[in-house]
């Protein structure tokens, strides 16, 4: 999902320095952070952390996505 929302942006940013896709992309990219941070635990403290933290932001993503035409 991530590399068609920054092929989207690529697509544009020649006539638009910023577009809406623009914020899909951070959401991705928090996601994949939090990700990064996991590596480290065991697979019950992941799912614990995604629970508490990428849930929130997942929730965000498609809040957003539902919203943006």
């Amino acid at each position: 999902m991530r590399r068609k929302i920054h092929e989207g942006i690529q697509a544009v940013l020649q006539e638009q320095p910023a577009c809406a896709s623009q914020k899909g992309l951070e959401y991705c990219d928090r996601l994949f952070a939090l990700e990064r941070d996991y590596t480290k635990l065991t697979l019950e403290e992941r799912r614990v952390k995604r629970l508490e933290q990428s849930k929130a932001v997942t929730d965000a993503f498609f809040a957003w996505a539902s919203n943006t035409p």
